[in-house]
């Protein structure tokens, strides 16, 4: 499944089932239901019953798992869905908490660059470089033993 933006969106200003919205964001309709039943989305249904998902419905979900994905938590992505619907006036409190979450995203990638430096060093592939296929390093592993 790919990921990709909401500006991206295939929604052209539609509504999309929850089969739609989770392919589009690469994620299980059991996530999309389960930020819903947490209380982090709204999703309208129609007059049948299903969830339809409006362009700021999958905006909205989108931006929650992109920031589950970087580590922050669901009591934290509460936090901020309730200061969102305060409404402006929380402004500066929702700048607080995306500047903080920026920062631990910085510092996982830096933390991420590193293993990356490290993997290319690393004495278990051929000439101190990255395997260039699932075949080589399974190769190198089993003549590792």
């Amino acid at each position: 499944m790919a990921h990709e933006t909401a500006e991206a969106s295939p929604t052209t200003g539609r509504d999309l089932t929850i089969a739609e919205v989770s392919e589009h964001l690469g994620i299980t309709a059991h996530t999309a239901r389960y930020y819903e039943r947490a209380g982090l989305i709204d999703v309208p249904r129609s007059q049948s019953g299903h969830r339809t998902f409006d362009p700021k419905s999958v905006e909205r979900l989108d931006f929650l798992v992109r920031m589950r994905s970087s580590g922050m938590g669901i009591s934290q992505l509460s936090r901020y869905v309730e200061l969102v619907r305060a409404g402006e006036t929380t402004t500066s409190q929702r700048l607080q908490i995306m500047v903080d979450q920026r920062e631990r995203i910085l510092a996982q990638i830096q933390q991420l660059e590193l293993a990356l430096a490290a993997s290319t060093r690393s004495p278990h592939t051929a000439a101190h470089r990255p395997p260039t296929n699932l075949k080589e390093t399974t190769l190198d592993h089993d003549h590792a033993r």
